[in-house]
């Protein structure tokens, strides 16, 4: 299976308003790996016994997944030695 790749460049904000800043990225459209994107496995009706299509348990349906990244700036405490 491929793989996206996407790199983030860590940069301190130049200016911090708080104690700690905290950012978000998202990175969208990443192919489900237990359903391969159908968004569906085949599962058994507990009724019939028949193959059904059961919506996917990691992407709930979707066929893809998103990834949240979240990054919190604060000072460094240095250690008194």
């Amino acid at each position: 299976m491929s793989k996206k790749v996407v790199t983030i460049e860590l940069t301190p904000p130049r200016v911090m308003l708080n104690t700690t800043e905290n950012e978000v990225h998202t990175s969208h459209h990443h192919i489900c790996p237990r359903c391969g994107g159908k968004g569906w496995n085949w599962g058994r009706d507990p009724k019939t016994a028949e193959f059904i299509e059961v919506p996917c348990c990691v992407c709930q349906g979707a066929g893809e997944l998103a990834c949240r990244v979240f990054i919190e700036w604060k000072p460094e405490i240095k250690s008194q030695n």
